[in-house]
């Protein structure tokens, strides 16, 4: 069953590229229209708190992403897009205390993530062709690219204080990146048309892992209490709010008469 599952964790990279290359092949002649654009925006991080409790719970870490999109309309509805983006990870983690703390960020430096997407669009609600709802779902191919000393492990600690209590928090990273992983991608948003069929859209997508590419070992104490033990397990999972926009490649080319 491991066997199984880490030959199809490997194989769907390279089965996706292999699609993406076959369609864009077999529509270079076509008569559809191909859209050149560019998107980024906020992203939140997901990580998941193993055996959490009254006192410590995660919460999302904020970072961000963008990149190139090279889209594809197959119908009116419906669309192919890949491109290039990067994705930042910041090695952090969110935690929440309560009130007795509040919530605490910790991020000491990032981690570039290359990523290769490959998404199908489609319009649900095209209203007079001026404005759109839109849903996609995809797969993004990621690589990390600078991941350098970044498994060292470098013990951090943090200190939070109220009137009567201070909550120290030990800190060890472990990145556990593989040369490349994969997310799934399903998102909505809302698309508008502009002048000369330029389009504008925000969106909201998330992006789900599928293996673990780091945690954090945490240890904490109040006071004078005894010592805590937690740990938070990252699997590249974000959730992103996006601007787009995509520009067709021949945007004012006007309507050929046909020969009389």
């Amino acid at each position: 069953m491991v066997s199984f599952r880490y030959e199809t964790e490997n194989m769907l990279p390279k089965l996706s590229i292999i699609i993406c290359c076959i369609f864009v092949a077999s529509n270079v002649s076509s008569q559809h229209q191909w859209l050149l654009g560019a998107h980024g925006g906020l992203d939140v991080d997901n990580h998941t708190m193993l055996e959490p409790n009254e006192l410590i719970g995660q919460t999302p870490i904020t970072s961000y992403s963008g990149g190139v999109i090279i889209s594809y309309e197959i119908a009116k509805n419906f669309s192919f897009e890949s491109g290039i983006s990067h994705k930042t990870y910041n090695k952090g983690y969110g935690v929440f205390t309560g009130e007795r703390f509040g919530n605490f960020q910790s991020k000491s430096r990032s981690i570039g993530v290359i990523q290769i997407p490959i998404v199908f669009r489609s319009k649900i609600f095209n209203k007079a062709e001026k404005w759109a709802f839109t849903t996609k779902v995809g797969y993004r191919w990621c690589i990390p690219i600078n991941t350098t000393d970044v498994n060292r492990n470098q013990p951090q600690v943090s200190v939070l204080k109220n009137r009567n209590e201070t909550l120290l928090l030990f800190e060890s990273y472990n990145y556990g990146f593989h040369s490349s992983f994969g997310l799934l991608e399903t998102g909505i948003g809302v698309e508008w048309k502009l002048f000369h069929n330029i389009l504008l859209a925000a969106e909201c997508s998330y992006f789900a892992g599928f293996k673990s590419i780091g945690y954090f070992d945490l240890a904490y104490q109040i006071n004078s209490e005894s010592l805590r033990t937690a740990k938070l397990v990252s699997n590249g999972s974000y959730l992103a709010w996006h601007l787009s926009t995509r520009i067709p490649l021949k945007p004012f080319k006007k309507n050929e008469k046909p020969n009389s």
